[in-house]
């Protein structure tokens, strides 16, 4: 009998943070001895291969053509389950394509669906200016949810940490930081963005604050006269108008070369509370901080009564004004503050975090400084994450999980 194999569709043509996800359980799946083959988009091939998995492409005119490309597989493998790097992208990628929730059922197979953010709750997603929209379609799927991000306590949870070493040599550290000119006495902030931040979405133009929320970031690390801020990323952000010669940029890095330099950092700064490369700080003992906004101000008219009751800058102001429209944001630049709401509840992720409001200036200022500076705050610090882990890596991993859907 031919070995079996799960077919992994990893269908999102913008961003990485969903296919890092299958590659996860994919490597989960290959070390419990299973078979993996990837269907996924020209963006996302790249990654899969160099992580030493075979990836059949979809180009972006074949789109409409995926359940030829998966009725293809099942007739030259002995396929034992679809499984869908994530749901929401998924489910996305199918209405835009015009094929129907039923698509993937018609195989008669077991789809499994990572959910990336318990997206099958049904409730509304916002997005930027578009406001509400109506909850994506729910697909035909057995559903696990990957940890970290989501509660270990989750229906269908399971272990999703990266495969990355505990901690980076004294002599490595020290070696990447001189190769950044940041000296013993100065902090590194690590910051990540993607292309999707960046640039422009093709189905929704300019993101509002794609350039103003790093600016405004650049405006509070400046005020920590010890920080460094080195930012990986396709292009240099704004942040370095305010930073000048302590903001180093650096194009996206091979895994390696990331894990060494995560490991060599001070800080992890994110402005995207799902990050994959949040767990990533956490296994490699950085302490993470997390900026948010949970106060949207569309109107210059509503900016008072938004505000009323804070203490600001006058430089606060002054960038309140000028980026006005300003959406309320778990994953900048694109919104999802409501939708996470929920999710974030009682949530242990939520105690490993540093999670901190964009707004509250003075207080970002404060606790950035304190995990920078104050040993004593990012021992305790990254005790809280120590906890977090140890309760994540309590639970069965993925090839488990998958394992029990086929039985």
């Amino acid at each position: 009998m031919r070995p079996r194999h799960h077919l992994v569709l990893a269908l999102n043509p913008w961003g990485h943070g969903e296919t890092s996800l299958g590659i996860r359980l994919a490597s989960s799946l290959r070390t419990g001895g299973e078979g993996v083959v990837f269907v996924t988009t020209n963006a996302n091939a790249p990654l899969v291969q160099r992580a030493g998995f075979r990836a059949i492409v979809l180009p972006r005119q074949a789109y409409p053509l995926l359940p030829l490309y998966i009725a293809d597989c099942i007739s030259k493998m002995n396929v034992g389950s679809i499984i869908l790097s994530d749901h929401f992208t998924t489910a996305s990628f199918l209405k835009r394509t015009g094929l129907d929730e039923q698509t993937l059922a018609r195989f008669q197979l077991p789809v499994i669906a990572i959910d990336t953010w318990d997206s099958t709750r049904g409730q509304p997603i916002d997005v930027q200016n578009h406001g509400s929209e109506a909850p994506i379609d729910v697909l035909p799927a057995s559903i696990i949810h990957p940890v970290p991000f989501l509660s270990p306590r989750a229906s269908g949870a399971y272990q999703s940490l990266p495969d990355v070493p505990p901690k980076v040599a004294r002599k490595v550290r020290k070696n990447v930081r001189r190769s950044l000119g940041i000296s013993d006495s100065s902090q590194a902030v690590l910051f990540c963005s993607a292309a999707w931040q960046q640039g422009e979405h093709p189905l929704r133009g300019r993101w509002w604050l794609a350039d103003s929320v790093p600016a405004l970031l650049g405006e509070y690390l400046s005020r920590i006269d010890s920080a460094h801020v080195v930012h990986v990323g396709p292009k240099t952000l704004p942040m370095g108008e305010k930073l000048g010669p302590r903001y180093h940029w650096l194009p996206q890095l091979p895994g390696t070369d990331f894990r060494a330099l995560m490991g060599s950092v001070d800080l992890f700064l994110s402005v995207n509370i799902s990050a994959a490369t949040i767990a990533e700080a956490m296994v490699a003992g950085v302490p993470v901080a997390v900026i948010q906004n949970s106060i949207p101000i569309y109107k210059q008219e509503d900016c008072e009564e938004a505000l009323r009751g804070r203490t600001l800058s006058d430089t606060l102001r002054q960038w309140i004004h000028a980026s006005i429209p300003i959406c309320s944001f778990s994953l900048w630049p694109v919104g999802f503050y409501k939708f996470l709401v929920p999710v974030m509840q009682d949530n242990p992720y939520t105690r490993a975090l540093e999670l901190l409001e964009l707004f509250d200036e003075e207080g970002i200022e404060q606790r950035i400084r304190r995990l920078l500076t104050d040993r004593a705050a990012r021992e305790e610090h990254v005790q809280r994450q120590q906890v977090y882990l140890d309760e994540v890596r309590a639970l069965h991993d993925g090839c488990e999980a998958v394992r029990q859907l086929c039985a």
